[in-house]
């Protein structure tokens, strides 16, 4: 802050520098993401019980991933009882992860499905690392359907998950059915794709991180429109727009995993202070991800992936020229 002379009346009061307006824009763009963070953790912690007991239950899909042996589909249900009866039936709508071997659904989809929600807590399903990821994304409670079947009510799969669909189904009939899943695993940032003999074999040869979808993925993903660009002299700046355009398309068509995401957000935050010309900052680029990645997903902070992630970014920015 600056305070102009005092016997001028309009320059007596207090200005801005342009540092002072940036500190005051940081300082309340941190405190508007605190709030944000905080109020959605608390509404992601309280909800209400559902009836216990095996019942029938409608359910909004909200994203779905392929395991190895299962499906885990994110999503939004009530009792199916509650949408059809008196006209103060108001459905309840609670969240869980429903587990299931094969079906044909997506995000966006509404689903029926039969079940009994097991209440998820720290000291129950699953390790307590786990059951806290669960509770810190709003899901506490989980549905194994051990191959009961699941009835899709209505379509409305986005395009974002057809073009999945249709990309995985190309992998499947182009290729044998290991290297199918190799470059599905490439594709959308999902080792549970790979059997497990396969994922030893990458191990023990040293090279498992290229199965890990991150630096190196996003890096072949840039380069392309760069180095295309490059061969007929174009704007350098274009070709950066165009890099960055092609990472956040990249991006999108993946199961987002934590060390992908890291990899996008700064090498668009590299991109764009390329774009406006600024000078870089690989220590803000960094931090700034990690803010961002937070402010989405608060529970990735108790996560391995996102501490590994990080920790391991950090330690060659830190150690590796000294090393």
């Amino acid at each position: 802050l600056r305070v102009g002379p005092s016997g001028d009346a309009r320059t007596g009061l207090f200005r801005f520098s342009g540092r002072g307006a940036r500190i005051l824009l940081l300082l309340f763009l941190a405190a508007f993401s605190s709030i944000y963070v905080a109020r959605r953790v608390d509404r992601m912690l309280s909800t209400d019980m559902p009836a216990p007991g095996r019942s029938e239950w409608l359910a909004t899909v909200e994203n779905v991933v392929n395991k190895r042996y299962y499906r885990e589909a994110v999503v939004r249900f009530h009792d199916a009882g509650s949408a059809g009866g008196r006209p103060d039936d108001v459905p309840r709508w609670h969240r869980g992860v429903v587990r299931v071997q094969g079906g044909s659904f997506g995000a966006g989809d509404i689903i029926r499905f039969t079940g009994e929600p097991v209440v998820v807590d720290q000291k129950g399903a699953g390790s307590s690392r786990g059951a806290l990821m669960m509770l810190m994304r709003g899901v506490r409670y989980v549905f194994y359907l051990d191959g009961a079947p699941v009835a899709v009510v209505r379509d409305e799969t986005p395009i974002r998950e057809r073009f999945r669909d249709l990309l995985a189904q190309n992998c499947d009939a182009l290729f044998k059915r290991k290297t199918a899943a190799m470059v599905k695993a490439l594709y959308f940032g999902n080792q549970d794709y790979i059997d497990k003999l396969t994922m030893n074999d990458f191990r023990r040869a040293g090279v498992f991180h290229i199965l890990s979808a991150g630096g190196l993925h996003v890096a072949v993903v840039a380069a392309i429109p760069v180095f295309l660009l490059g061969l007929v002299r174009g704007n350098r700046r274009i070709a950066m727009i165009a890099a960055a355009l092609s990472v956040i398309a990249y991006l999108s068509i993946t199961d987002m995993p934590v060390s992908l995401l890291r990899s996008c957000l700064m090498f668009c935050m590299f991109a764009v202070q390329y774009i406006v010309g600024r000078e870089s900052n690989i220590y803000n680029a960094l931090f700034l991800s990690a803010a961002v990645v937070l402010v989405l997903f608060p529970g990735e902070i108790f996560g391995l992936g996102f501490q590994l992630s990080y920790g391991a970014t950090m330690g060659i920015l830190l150690f590796h020229a000294r090393y």
